[in-house]
């Protein structure tokens, strides 16, 4: 008895839908469309926005100039590495007594 009516209603329910789906056209709604005219970004974003660019470049001068003293002492170091090297002759006569 239940599943009579559930299917009665099923069925019902789907015959409305389709007989809906058929006829779309009664209740069409047209929106009205906006157009917004504004610009982009606002002075104080472009004012924000240069000042932020004068920034990067002020830092990214100061790493360059950083990265090329750092090289210069890399190069000034190189001859004293090599004269604090011992060589390995040294290091075998270093037990034996030089006459």
């Amino acid at each position: 008895m239940k599943t009579k009516y559930l299917l009665a209603f099923i069925s019902l329910f789907a015959i409305t839908t389709v007989a809906r789906a058929n006829n779309p056209g009664t209740h069409v709604l047209v929106l009205p469309a906006y157009v917004v005219t504004a610009p982009r970004t606002l002075p104080i974003e472009q004012s924000v926005n240069t000042s932020l660019e004068a920034f990067r470049q002020q830092n990214l001068n100061r790493l360059q100039s950083i990265l090329a003293s750092s090289q210069v002492f890399a190069k000034s170091l190189r001859p004293l590495q090599l004269a604090t090297a011992t060589p390995a002759s040294v290091k075998e006569s270093k037990g034996k007594v030089k006459s």
